[in-house]
C-alpha cells in the first residue's frame, strides 16, 4: 500500500478523505457537534456510497485513519439506517393506543 493512503486530506466540502486498507477512498464528516457521546459519523464513497456509524454513549468520536477505517467497516448503508429510524417510529406510533396519539379524539 502506498504511503500516501495512512493520511487525512481535508477537503473544501468540510469532509475528511482517506482511504481503507484496500485502497478505496473514502470521506467522512461528524453529523454531530459533540466528541464524546452518541452521535453518527457520515461516510461518503467516491463512488456515491453513503454509511453510517453511530457512536456508542460515551464512545469517543476518534477519527485516526485506523479509527476511520474500524467505523467504516462496522456502519450500516445509510439507507437502512434512515430506514431503521423511520420503521421504530412507525411501530412505535402504532402501538399507541389511539387516546395517547396526538390528535387523536
Amino acid at each position: 500500500m502506498a504511503h500516501h493512503h495512512d493520511r487525512l486530506e481535508p477537503l473544501a466540502d468540510g469532509f475528511i478523505a482517506f482511504h481503507t486498507a484496500k485502497g478505496e477512498r473514502w470521506k467522512h464528516r461528524d453529523e454531530t457537534p459533540s466528541r464524546t457521546g452518541p452521535g453518527y459519523r457520515l461516510f461518503v464513497s467516491d463512488r456515491g456510497e453513503r454509511r453510517r456509524y453511530t457512536f456508542g454513549p460515551g464512545e469517543p468520536h476518534d477519527a485516526t485513519v485506523l479509527d476511520l477505517r474500524d467505523q467504516l467497516a462496522r456502519s450500516t448503508p445509510e439507507d437502512a439506517a434512515t430506514t431503521t429510524t423511520t420503521t421504530t417510529a412507525s411501530t412505535a406510533s402504532a402501538a399507541m393506543p389511539d387516546e395517547g396519539r396526538p390528535g387523536a379524539t
